[in-house]
């Protein structure tokens, strides 16, 4: 992504370069265009960041509360597995003793059959035994009437007995059948809480498997939002990272920019001394032809190439010095830019051959000779050895004599 970025700017600063030839100070102003994009895209990138943070935060919220319902759920189902176990063992001691109470009744009413048989059969002696005939023989024989009186008490006493026992054991079978009754009673009711509490447990058994379900999602989803989270972390990292190389370069361009005007200002201000010079040598030229021959100063009608140089290319370079004017795109007499300028010297054409982006391309030489051409990014011209190159260097300079730039290359055509 940086080297996307990066390329992204340098296409702008050359078709910078393309579109307005040596004017260099464009190339800084296209910096802030990509500066301000890429802070865009960064702030949009944060805003992601944030929503995704605040997702997890409430991602998270939703999760502990669920893990709160999770616990009181888990603790009613310990309850409820209590409720059942201790009602388990109640119905168990409620079956013993029901089964002890039902033996307990089975042993009281075999007594009462047994009691009550053995009261019948002596009732039946007696009175088979005795009688009225029986009673009254008795009280004939007998001498005493105590001993008949005796005999009559201790009979009613017998069965007076036999009553009391048989209502006892059927007051006994009553109060064991009672119970019984009240025991099958409290072990339905038992059962019935039983059966009500394991449907309790399927209940909460079943509300912790959704729970944990819904647990697992919200596990789910936070991993994949802290995951999308720390990339778009990583690509805002590389964002800033872009705009602080932007910012940098931009920095270095501005600087080049104001070494380039500087520059510019001093050839400019060498131009006009060697131009003030010039033209004070052809009006004392004139001045000398006028007083000696009498005649007028011949017209300049074009370039006047200097032959003993055997340097084509330079030749025509000289030719334009303190003649031509700078113009943006031009390549004819008179007027050029610094790519349309160089054009012309190589070929002799008024064609334009390249830009300062075309010459960029060409062979590098480690032993500049006078016909060279010095380049870089946002300027060229003409070189003419001894570290300085003729130039058409800007508006209302023209085509100049100056040093070449510390950041030119020199190329060969």
């Amino acid at each position: 992504m940086k080297a996307f970025f990066r390329k992204k700017v340098l296409s702008i600063v050359l078709a910078g370069v393309l579109v307005f030839g040596s004017i260099l100070y464009t190339a800084a102003d296209e910096y802030d265009d990509a500066i301000a994009d890429m802070e865009a895209e960064s702030a949009y990138t944060q805003q992601v960041i944030d929503d995704y943070y605040t997702s997890l935060d409430n991602l998270q919220y939703e999760k502990e509360l669920l893990l709160g319902q999770i616990g009181e759920t888990d603790a009613q189902l310990v309850l409820t597995l209590a409720s059942i176990s201790t009602l388990s063992d109640q119905i168990n001691i409620k079956t013993q003793d029901l089964n002890q109470t039902t033996k307990d009744l089975e042993e009281a009413e075999e007594d009462e059959a047994v009691q009550y048989e053995a009261m019948k059969k002596r009732i039946q002696y007696l009175y088979e035994t005795g009688g009225e005939e029986g009673w009254a023989t008795s009280l004939l024989e007998e001498s005493d009437i105590t001993d008949y009186l005796n005999r009559a008490e201790y009979t009613q006493q017998m069965y007076e007995y036999d009553r009391d026992c048989l209502d006892e054991y059927a007051a006994t079978v009553e109060r064991v059948s009672t119970l019984k009754a009240q025991q099958e009673q409290e072990k339905s009711e038992l059962e019935l809480m039983r059966v009500n509490q394991e449907d309790q447990q399927a209940y909460f058994e079943e509300q912790l498997a959704i729970m944990y379900s819904e647990s697992d999602n919200y596990e789910a989803e936070i991993a994949y939002a802290s995951e999308q989270a720390a990339a778009y972390v990583d690509l805002l990292n590389e964002q800033n990272y872009i705009i602080q190389e932007l910012l940098y370069e931009q920095e270095m361009v501005r600087q080049a920019e104001e070494a380039a005007r500087l520059a510019a200002e001093e050839a400019a201000r060498q131009a006009a001394e060697e131009e003030a010079a010039r033209q004070a040598e052809a009006a004392a030229a004139a001045a000398a032809a006028a007083s000696q021959g009498g005649g007028a100063a011949p017209s300049y009608s074009g370039p006047v190439y200097n032959a003993g140089t055997g340097n084509a290319i330079v030749d025509r370079a000289y030719a334009w010095v303190g003649r031509a004017e700078y113009v943006w795109g031009g390549c004819s007499p008179g007027a050029f830019d610094c790519s349309g300028f160089v054009s012309y010297c190589v070929t002799g054409a008024y064609a334009r051959i390249g830009t300062t982006y075309t010459f960029m391309g060409w062979p590098q030489v480690s032993d500049p000779q006078p016909g060279d051409i010095c380049v870089n990014n946002g300027h060229c011209g003409i070189y003419i050895g001894g570290g300085q190159m003729i130039h058409c260097a800007d508006y209302g300079i023209g085509v100049i004599i100056g040093p070449v730039a510390g950041n030119m290359i020199i190329v060969r055509y």
